[in-house]
């Protein structure tokens, strides 16, 4: 049985938003993302800043606000040190900018390029959406045996957390993913197997989610996708699990 009560307790209420302006939104936090974050970095949910901070990094480190997409620095303490807003920013000035608080910016200067500067309230609904869900998957990956650490991937904004099953000698790896990507008009949660199911992802739109106005109604719409597609994740890989062959004579 799958336990993940609770997981949408957190929950903020989200608004559908047009699909033009969401893309928007999320492009702009990608740009953002890649000026301090690369290859083997990930960025965590902080609620204290408000931010997601890049990983791992030893010291100061840069985080990014997402509902002003604002570039900040955090000390050792998560508490803010200095702040730059990006929207409509170039791009060469948020990488000086970094290199003068000793921090080297990962994006190579991209001539006068600029971060794009979404609508306001679109920016604030994909925070409340990303803060919502890195408290979901925090609190599936808190009561699940074997899963990983939340996390979000600069290159996409994929937040997921990983679930990895016993495995015999000669089996490949069993695991499951569970995540939220903002890919879409409106993003999706998501759970996938490896070995993959028949009938592949299962998927929740949260353009769908967000049609409901009352927040208790969306958690709740949360919590039973995850229960439903997570038990069926478990019995698909259960099924996988070869039996023993017994020793020849």
């Amino acid at each position: 049985m799958v336990e993940i009560a609770g997981c949408g307790e957190r929950w903020t209420r989200v608004e559908r938003a047009r699909p033009e302006e969401w893309k928007r939104a999320v492009d702009a936090l990608l740009q953002a993302a890649q000026l301090v974050a690369g290859s083997g970095m990930s960025l965590r949910w902080l609620d204290e800043p408000c931010a997601l901070r890049v990983e791992p990094t030893a010291g100061p480190a840069p985080a990014l606000r997402v509902a002003g997409l604002t570039l900040v620095i955090l000390d050792n303490h998560q508490q803010l040190m200095k702040t730059m807003p990006l929207g409509g920013a170039l791009k060469t000035e948020a990488a000086k900018w970094l290199a003068s608080h000793g921090i080297e910016p990962v994006a190579p200067s991209n001539g006068a390029a600029t971060v794009p500067a979404p609508k306001q309230e679109v920016l604030a609904n994909l925070e409340r959406t990303l803060s919502n869900a890195h408290h979901v998957l925090s609190q599936i990956a808190r009561m699940t045996h074997a899963a990983g650490p939340v996390r979000t991937d600069p290159v996409t904004l994929q937040t997921c957390t990983t679930i990895r099953l016993g495995t015999r000698a000669g089996e490949s790896q069993r695991y499951i993913t569970v995540g939220f990507d903002p890919a879409g008009d409106q993003g999706e949660f998501f759970v996938t197997t490896h070995p993959e199911a028949p009938a592949g992802a299962a998927v929740l739109s949260l353009a769908e989610v967000a049609s409901e106005s009352d927040g208790d109604v969306q958690a709740r719409v949360i919590e039973t996708f995850l229960a439903k597609s997570m038990a069926g994740a478990y019995d698909h890989l259960s099924r996988e699990w070869r039996p023993r062959t017994a020793p020849q004579t």
